[in-house]
């Protein structure tokens, strides 16, 4: 008897039409592609999806597992309802149509921005249409003065600038998908090393902790085919320290961009990666000494593959005034940001913090899409 119940309960279930948690009230959906639609049901079922004046039907294959795409849209900064039907109906409300970035890496990316030391940031952090999703079990947050502190820093002043810039037409969805301490071993998909054999050993290796593709696996890949334009990536590169080749972090990022745009399937795919900043003593001119590792090197980057245009950048750090001990030193940054609407020039995005008295010059590298390197010098 007990067998039977489970068996129902099993069943019923199974009736119910179901969607990934990516899905959700608050979401942001991808402008300019048509825009994934998918989840489980009942095998055979017909599943009916209404949005923004579009109404869509399909039908549930052998598995259960459905799918459609709702027509490219223009950026929708009034709330919209999704609405999803077939034994039962699913509605997510205030949903909104503009750009949406998986935003990735290990601590870097994973700061808040209540621990940026700027409270006024927060204070004044009324964005509505920019939202928030963690990883992997997360629901979309509204960008306000009461959730910001929970916001990645990064993906914050990234979003913020282009949704000002913008003059709050273009919405911006941000997948937070980042662990502390992580390396870049552990974020790669299984994809993105066919064509590169040097890393194959990969496949098979048990070194790193947790394993190769484990990260991807558990945060990156339960995202996906989930419409997006692009992603940010801020990591370490701390997998390099020993035991590596002079070229390993140049192809492990080559890896990481091509394994992620062939899992989302997408021909165009924005990749933005930050270039870790210099660590040590400020050097005696004009302005930081900046680390070019070799994945950044003109005949050398990782990113000369038929993607969307991307830019590298370059955050900085220098000593802060001393605060009580001898020798004392604090880490101040400048966030660089791109504005990634496909141009081969870059815009500056707002600072976290730097001394009011402690004037300094930011080395910005600007490339055009294929990299051609120009390096500017620019005031903050």
């Amino acid at each position: 008897m007990g067998s039977l119940w489970a068996l129902g309960t099993s069943q019923d279930a199974r009736a119910e039409v179901n969607m990934p948690a990516v899905f959700g009230e608050h979401m942001v959906l991808q402008r300019g592609k048509p825009v994934p639609v998918y989840g489980s049901a009942t095998p055979g079922e017909t599943i009916a999806v209404s949005f923004h004046g579009q109404s869509l039907t399909t039908t549930a294959d052998a598995h259960g597992d459905w799918q459609l795409k709702l027509a490219a849209m223009t950026a929708v900064a009034d709330a919209q309802t999704l609405t999803v039907s077939g034994s039962n109906t699913l509605s997510f409300k205030d949903v909104l149509v503009g750009d949406v970035w998986l935003c990735s890496g290990q601590s870097n990316m994973d700061m808040r921005l209540g621990g940026c030391e700027r409270p006024e940031d927060v204070a004044g952090a009324n964005f509505p249409g920019i939202r928030q999703l963690t990883a992997p079990s997360g629901t979309w947050k509204v960008c306000s003065p009461t959730t910001a502190a929970e916001f990645s820093g990064v993906a914050f002043y990234f979003a913020r600038k282009i949704w000002q810039d913008q003059n709050a037409k273009v919405p911006l969805g941000l997948m937070l998908a980042s662990v502390g301490g992580t390396k870049i071993d552990l974020w790669l998909a299984p994809d993105g090393l066919i064509d590169i054999p040097v890393l194959h050993p990969l496949y098979h290796q048990t070194g790193v902790p947790g394993g190769p593709f484990s990260l991807f696996d558990k945060l990156v890949k339960p995202l996906a085919p989930y419409g997006i334009k692009g992603a940010i990536w801020y990591q370490g590169e701390n997998s390099e320290i020993a035991a590596q080749s002079p070229d390993s972090y140049y192809l492990k990022m080559k890896a990481l961009a091509l394994g992620w745009q062939r899992v989302w399937g997408l021909d165009d795919f924005a990749f933005y990666p930050v270039i870790i900043a210099n660590w040590g003593e400020l050097p005696k001119g004009p302005a930081p000494e900046t680390l070019i590792p070799a994945c950044s090197r003109p005949t050398r980057s990782p990113f000369r593959t038929p993607v969307a245009p991307r830019l590298l950048i370059l955050g900085i750090h220098r000593w802060a005034i001393r605060h009580g001990k001898a020798g004392t030193r604090r880490t101040n940054w400048m966030w660089v940001s791109a504005w990634p609407c496909g141009l081969s020039n870059m815009t500056m995005a707002s600072r976290i913090w730097w001394p009011a008295d402690q004037p300094s010059e930011v080395l910005v590298r600007r490339e055009t899409p294929w990299f051609a390197p120009s390096i500017t010098s620019a005031k903050v």
